[in-house]
Order: C-alpha cells, then sequence, then structure tokens
C-alpha cells in the first residue's frame, strides 16, 4: 500500500482484493489513467472530504499510474538527532517540518539529504547515516499538481551547534525538540511528517 498526502487529506493506493483501508471517504476502482487524474484534483478540492482509497490490481501498478499523469519529482531529506535524542524541526509556513529538498541532477538520494539538511539549518558533523523510509506527497505549482516523493535518512549530529535557517527558503526557525513534545507539534505540522515522525520514535533507530 503506498499513502499519498495533500496537506492533511490522504490518500491510499490499495490492490483491490484488500479489505478497505477506511470506510471513511471516498472509495475509487481504478480503471483508466484517464479518468485517474480529474478524480485525483476533484479530491484534493474538496473540503469535507480526508480520505480517498483507490484500488487496482497492485498498489505499485497505481502508484506509477499516478506517476504518468502527474508531474514527478524526487526530494530527500533528513531525521537527525543529537547527543540528547533531540530531533531536529524546522518551521516553514508557519508550520513545523523536517529540513528536506530537490534533488539535483547526479545526486544519490543520501548526498541530497545531507546536503538539504546542511542548507537549511546550517547543522554539521552529521554521520551514522542510515535510509529509514520514502513517503510521497501532492503539492501545487501554480495549477500543475505535482507528485513527489521524499526518500528520508536517519542521521546523528555532534556536539552543541549554533543553527540558523535558510531565511532564503522560507525558513523562519529551526530547534531541536525533544521527542516528548513531538505530539504538541504534530498538531501544527503536516499528517505526513507526524506519521513518519511517529514511525521512526518506535523503530528506535
Amino acid at each position: 500500500m503506498y499513502k499519498v498526502f495533500f496537506d492533511q487529506k490522504q490518500i491510499s493506493l490499495t490492490e483491490k482484493k484488500a479489505s478497505f483501508v477506511s470506510n471513511e471517504g471516498l472509495h475509487y476502482l481504478f480503471h483508466s489513467d484517464v479518468e485517474l487524474r480529474p478524480f485525483i484534483i476533484d479530491f484534493v478540492n474538496q473540503e469535507n472530504v480526508q480520505n480517498l482509497n483507490i484500488y487496482g490490481d497492485s498498489a505499485d501498478t497505481l502508484f506509477e499510474s499516478l506517476r504518468r499523469v502527474l508531474s514527478f519529482r524526487d526530494a530527500a531529506g533528513g531525521i537527525v538527532r543529537n547527543e540528547n535524542d533531540e530531533i531536529l524541526l524546522i518551521r516553514r509556513n508557519n508550520l513545523w517540518d523536517l529540513p528536506k529538498g530537490h534533488m539535483e541532477a547526479g545526486e544519490q538520494p543520501e548526498e541530497t539529504a545531507i546536503r538539504e539538511t546542511m542548507e537549511e539549518t546550517a547543522v554539521s558533523g552529521l554521520h551514522n547515516l542510515c535510509y529509514f523510509d520514502k513517503t510521497y506527497h501532492l503539492y501545487f505549482i501554480g495549477s500543475k499538481l505535482i507528485l513527489k516523493r521524499t526518500w528520508w535518512y536517519a542521521m546523528n549530529a555532534s556536539g552543541d551547534q549554533n543553527l540558523q535557517p535558510q531565511y532564503n527558503e522560507g525558513i523562519t526557525e529551526t530547534k531541536w525538540a525533544d521527542p516528548k513534545d513531538l505530539p504538541h507539534i504534530y498538531k501544527n505540522t503536516y499528517l505526513s511528517i507526524a506519521e513518519l515522525l511517529t514511525s521512526f520514535l518506535t523503530t528506535k533507530m
């Protein structure tokens, strides 16, 4: 199954023989690429519907169909812990987030994760890099709907560092967050980030 997020909305891509992911929201049995894009756009524009479940022969096939009908971009980011086990957060668009950015030509995801994390927060001395997970979300650039896949890497930072937000990228604050405070942070972040961090903390990497 794939989960694709749009702000606080969620799209689930599931093989049709599986049981319903949720009884809430919209349910759609995939027929063709032609129908898929307008159905997705209609869903993201509906204010009162938060969940869309799409069923097909396989979740992988549905994801590839979604890639074909939308503009697709790859990104990577970091889940950084310091020596106090605090998590590095950024604040952008008045929401808490994790440092991440688009992959440049020729970059591997882990290279992008390190570069973007350092650029957006001025953190240094990153080590113990380890792939953790991928997330998927949709966003608009003008009228164009973009599907972004983000590769997430866990990493550690040493010492007491002077963080600096990358203001020209719209980042207004950086901070180390105590894991005990994250449930409060979840009220002011994206659903995808809340799920990612919850999964990360329970995995105990």
